[in-house]
């Protein structure tokens, strides 16, 4: 009976390279996204007028997205990842 790969050899291609997951294609609608204020405190938080930026797109399942805010050391930064890559 024939032995099963190991964890470790199910990620390698037959020369031993690291294969990585391909996404599925995916449609993503360009449609505008639009911000429905049920709450004027809303407004303390994103000034009105403000519009939605896509930062990135493609990714098949994302966690996050985090805020880190401004310190002396940084700027303020968004972090965010996409574990099926990783």
């Amino acid at each position: 009976m024939a032995r099963s790969p190991t964890a470790a050899e199910l990620h390698l291609d037959q020369v031993g390279n690291p294969r990585f997951h391909k996404s599925p294609k995916v449609t993503i609608s360009e449609t505008p996204a639009q911000v429905t204020r049920k709450d004027p405190a809303l407004d303390e938080i994103v000034s009105p007028g403000e519009k939605i930026e896509k930062l990135a797109g493609g990714f098949l399942f994302t966690e996050g997205p985090i805020w880190v805010p401004h310190t002396e050391e940084t700027d303020g930064y968004l972090l965010f990842s996409d574990p099926t890559t990783t």
